[in-house]
């Protein structure tokens, strides 16, 4: 069993060395690092650069692509059974290889999942479900935390050119939508493989008019595009996308008007308690 771990690197200097540090020190070695280094201007290539192994494949993109772009110039030149994404903030645990051969040993999943813990914050992301329950939660759509058999994953391929602009903000939901919907087996394990790296400075954490226009394409490419049509998991990642947009739009209109549309498109505990705290401060608190 090989593995493919592709890593869209762009402004991670300060992480990128214990990023591709955990992939090489894993207890299980039949693997592969593809860096898709997307020009950044941080000295970040050149500290993947410092590192000698033959495992390590560099592409440099010719511009600026984005997260989704990046991710799939991996995917078309993985080489491995199974593909996990890991960006270049964050790192995996020891083990995680290891592991995941073994799950994968007597049936090879199409999706198999693990946990991810919070570096950097105040919770263990735990809500990963574990066994068969995997295939009916698409609320768990983040691309981290899993590991994707690579005749599937390069199903994505050719779904970029729909796009003019790089995503850098909702692209999971894009991803997930669509390899979940294709998916014809899923497995979730208890075991902790990643962790994920809080960042104030990340494009995660920034509200923008540009994290709204990337879900604006992504939602009009799900209504209209005929590839993905009639898919199983379609009008949940609507609804996800349609709270993702209003949670976004909070600061630029009315505060508790864009969480209750948000709340109304997609209810979830973090936009209840946003409003609950709103309401309770009279306003002066708006998270």
């Amino acid at each position: 069993m090989t593995f493919s771990i592709i890593i869209p690197v762009f402004n991670v200097a300060p992480y990128i060395k214990r990023c591709v540090q955990s992939c090489l020190e894993q207890s299980y070695q039949n693997f592969e690092i593809v860096i898709v280094e997307d020009c950044g201007n941080d000295g970040s290539l050149q500290l993947i650069e410092q590192f000698d192994d033959k495992r390590i494949q560099i592409i440099k993109n010719p511009f600026n692509l984005g997260l989704f772009k990046s991710r799939i110039i991996g995917i078309k030149v993985a080489r491995g059974d199974y593909i996990i994404h890991l960006d270049g903030d964050d790192y995996i645990s020891k083990h995680l290889l290891s592991e995941l051969a073994e799950n994968v040993k007597n049936i090879q999943y199409d999706i198999l999942g693990f946990q991810t813990k919070v570096v950097g914050g105040w919770k263990w992301v735990t809500s990963m479900p574990i066994g068969a329950q995997y295939e009916l939660d698409f609320k768990n759509f983040f691309v981290w935390g899993k590991a994707y058999k690579k005749d599937l994953a390069k199903r994505l391929c050719g779904i970029e050119r729909f796009f003019d602009h790089p995503l850098c903000n909702a692209e999971d939901v894009l991803h997930n939508v669509l390899l979940y919907s294709w998916a014809r087996s899923y497995w979730g394990i208890p075991q902790v493989g990643y962790f994920y790296q809080i960042r104030n400075d990340s494009i995660t954490h920034q509200v923008s008019q540009r994290k709204c226009r990337d879900i604006e394409e992504i939602l009009c490419f799900l209504h209209t595009s005929p590839q993905v049509q009639n898919l199983k998991l379609l009008p949940n990642a609507i609804h996800i996308l349609k709270s993702a947009y209003w949670i976004e739009m909070r600061y630029m209109t009315g505060y508790l008007r864009a969480c209750l549309r948000a709340f109304r498109a997609y209810p979830c505990t973090k936009t209840f308690l946003r409003i609950g705290i709103y309401i309770f401060t009279f306003g002066l608190l708006a998270l």
